[in-house]
């Protein structure tokens, strides 16, 4: 209930097309491989990422055209990551899955 209650709110998004080239993705340990896609929608940049193995990881995000002034808001997780250099970093438990939306009226990502 509660994957299909997120999949019809991050509908819009969801069928957004995804940005080329919008993230750079740096993991430790390098052996444990995250996905990612990224969106634009509502003057928001959606990331979402997924780490593909059961291991535990310390994943940086590189979002190039994203100000600094934005967070990166966790969907579903009460928390925000602020970023610097338009760079973030989370950790990802073995199989994690978070959603971040970034919000700031001077991201350039995708235009």
């Amino acid at each position: 209930t509660r994957i299909n209650r997120q999949i019809h709110e991050l509908a819009p998004v969801l069928n957004r097309p995804s940005l080329t080239n919008a993230v750079k993705v740096n993991v430790m340990p390098a052996e444990v491989p995250v996905a990612c896609m990224v969106k634009r929608h509502d003057d928001a940049v959606w990331l979402f990422a997924v780490a593909m193995r059961p291991e535990r990881a310390e994943v940086t995000f590189d979002l190039p055209g994203v100000s600094d002034a934005a967070a990166a808001e966790v969907l579903d997780e009460s928390r925000a990551i602020p970023l610097r250099n338009g760079q973030f970093t989370d950790v990802f438990e073995p199989y994690a899955v978070h959603l971040y939306r970034l919000r700031s009226a001077r991201a350039s990502v995708g235009r």
